[in-house]
């Protein structure tokens, strides 16, 4: 598996917080390790992970879909906070990102436009170091 997200810098705003942009946090179990002499493998992990793009459904992040990448504006929480001062009648509420969540429901759609958008903004972030 080769993801998008761990290409990242560590601070980048796309990067997924739960999964370092992995695609999923599953570690051991999804690790293939082979012979260094033969090449032959002696654990295979997950093979419908290492067969595919992404994680399998059992394996991916639930927080980015096993892309690796969230969105910038809420990185992923589905909710922001505004920037108000104690007292504000909005001060501490949660509400849903305008970005990914147009509704009640989240639109991938719109948040991987946001995310293209994000990258060519800041290519920067793009490039690891």
């Amino acid at each position: 598996m080769k993801s998008l997200g761990a290409q990242l810098q560590t601070n980048s705003r796309v990067r997924c917080p739960r999964c370092h942009g992995r695609g999923s946090n599953d570690g051991r179990a999804l690790e293939r390790v082979t012979d260094a002499e033969t090449g032959e493998v002696l654990a295979s992990g997950c093979p419908q992970c290492w067969s595919d793009e992404m994680p399998c459904k059992a394996h991916k992040c639930y927080r980015c879909d096993g892309s690796g990448l969230v969105c910038p504006t809420c990185c992923g929480d589905r909710f922001v906070y505004l920037d108000v001062r104690p007292g504000h009648p909005q001060f501490g509420e949660a509400l849903r990102c305008r970005t990914c969540c147009p509704g009640n429901d989240v639109d991938s759609t719109r948040e991987r436009t946001a995310i293209r958008g994000y990258l060519l903004k800041h290519p920067k972030d793009a490039v690891l170091p």
